[in-house]
């Protein structure tokens, strides 16, 4: 799940990521890439395909203002992105199914909390 922080005043912080009814995932991790890059899908992290890619534990990654997946398309579209730019992607693994994922954050020392449905609606 790509993520980003679309505000212009502070960074945002991931505390906890929970999956369906408040379960904590078996594999949690934050993959921080560039828009040149892109991510890769995986819920392991330790192969060599995936050795490629940096996979850092929740508290490891602090996320900067202006990081969106809009933000980070509209740079692109207009030929704006550099080196410096990084793209962030929540990756999350587990056996069972996951319905839901609860991202538990903090923006400008509040704590926020948001839950995304992952069951598509017919």
């Amino acid at each position: 799940m790509i993520i980003g922080n679309k505000s212009v005043v502070g960074s945002i912080d991931i505390n906890e990521v929970l999956i369906n009814d408040g379960a904590v995932p078996e594999r949690v991790k934050i993959q921080v890439s560039s828009p040149a890059k892109g991510f890769i899908v995986t819920d392991r992290f330790d192969e060599t395909e995936e050795k490629d890619y940096s996979f850092k534990d929740l508290n490891e990654v602090t996320i900067p203002t202006g990081t969106s997946p809009q933000a980070q398309t509209a740079k692109e579209n207009k030929g704006k992105v550099t080196d410096a730019d990084h793209t962030y992607a929540l990756t999350i693994g587990d056996k069972q199914t996951i319905e839901s994922i609860t991202i538990k954050y903090n923006h400008l020392g509040i704590s926020h909390k948001i839950t995304i449905s992952t069951i598509k609606v017919q």
